[in-house]
């Protein structure tokens, strides 16, 4: 299949960034204790949506491309990090302020290891920064493969690694919490495999339903009787619902194509603004949440539907004023620089020829 544009993606990024928003936004009504939002009682599914569509879209946007390891995280790093490192720098200035707004539930804030995503057991100044440290582990063994294997080769030995590590892990080590063998990891795995799903079979149209049935089914299912616990935590409870999910709702591509209206279109793209609207909402709604209990007039509407409107209204901004500017920024200067280390490279190799 064709490696343009996936409006099921942006589709499943913005559902994925609002199961998280409202995940963070039912804290504030337990927080307040204020009646809104009482049935929701997700265990963070988006974040198993996202982990496991971050290996679907490696593995799609790297396809046959003669892409080097080096060249692969250099891309990454330069689409994560300058948004991310933007959000730190002002919860940095709030923390030197004030450190109880930045990290009001306690624990050691490491700002050296908020800026380069190293895990530990201290916080983030940008705590939703714990996510973006599991996708830098992913790249990395990613770009490693990529010195030993290329195409499908490439992803059977990914998906072995990603679920070697967590087998080790829990049975071997019983460090099956410990970063480095997470079962998060087989999140990914699973993402590798929807690709696979998604290059090698044509699933119909009935059959990408009721995968997206199912999926939904499972969700809905834990948040009214709670998530189930398994021998492998997360990955089978939360992730295997999000890849049901995801598989069926990129198997349906050809119907959002062909069916492709305003509906889609604002959909695709809240999906373009998910990463702005996960980065930014921490803030918004400490925010949104005192204005709410400060001016009357806001507490008139539904707590948890105003703060879900200003943070995806807000996110939209932000990705259009800061997101895409800031990342055509920084690609730029690192294309000028390319251009001046080529020159010198010219330069030099001309001193040798004479």
């Amino acid at each position: 299949m064709s490696n343009n544009k996936l409006y099921s993606i942006n589709i499943l990024r913005f559902i994925a960034a609002s199961f998280v928003l409202l995940s963070h936004i039912e804290n504030k009504v337990h927080q307040y204790n204020i009646l809104s939002l009482e049935w929701y009682r997700f265990r963070g599914p988006g974040v198993d949506i996202f982990f496991v569509m971050s290996g679907f879209i490696i593995c799609l946007t790297t396809a046959k491309k003669n892409i080097t390891p080096i060249k692969f995280l250099k891309g990454r790093m330069q689409r994560i990090l300058p948004l991310y490192w933007f959000f730190t720098t002002v919860a940095l200035c709030i923390f030197l302020y004030n450190p109880e707004l930045v990290n009001m539930s306690g624990g050691y804030t490491n700002i050296i290891a908020s800026y380069l995503l190293i895990p530990g057991e201290h916080k983030f100044l940008v705590q939703n920064g714990w996510t973006l440290s599991y996708d830098v582990y992913f790249y990395i063994i990613f770009a490693l493969s990529l010195y030993f294997f290329r195409n499908k080769i490439n992803y059977i030995a990914l998906i072995a690694v990603l679920t070697f590590l967590p087998a080790v892990g829990i049975l071997v080590l019983n460090l099956d919490k410990v970063f480095f063998f997470n079962v998060i990891l087989l999140e990914y795995a699973l993402g590798i495999c929807a690709y696979l799903i998604y290059i090698e079979c044509n699933l119909n149209f009935m059959l990408n339903i009721i995968l997206i049935l199912l999926g939904t089914a499972f969700i809905f299912f834990q948040n009214i009787f709670n998530v189930f616990e398994t021998g492998f935590g997360r990955a089978l409870d939360r992730g295997v619902p999000a890849f049901l999910c995801v598989v069926g709702l990129i198997g349906l591509e050809s119907f959002f194509k062909n069916h492709y209206h305003k509906f889609v279109n604002i959909l695709d793209r809240l999906g373009n603004t998910s990463y702005s609207i996960y980065l930014s909402h921490p803030f918004i709604l400490v925010i949104g949440t005192k204005l709410y209990i400060s001016y009357y007039f806001f507490q008139n509407l539904n707590f948890a539907l105003f703060l879900y409107v200003i943070c995806i209204f807000i996110g939209y901004y932000v990705n259009k004023f800061i997101e895409v500017p800031l990342n055509r920024t920084v690609k730029n200067s690192f294309k000028s620089n390319s251009i001046w280390i080529l020159k010198i490279k010219i330069f030099i190799q001309n001193l040798r020829n004479i």
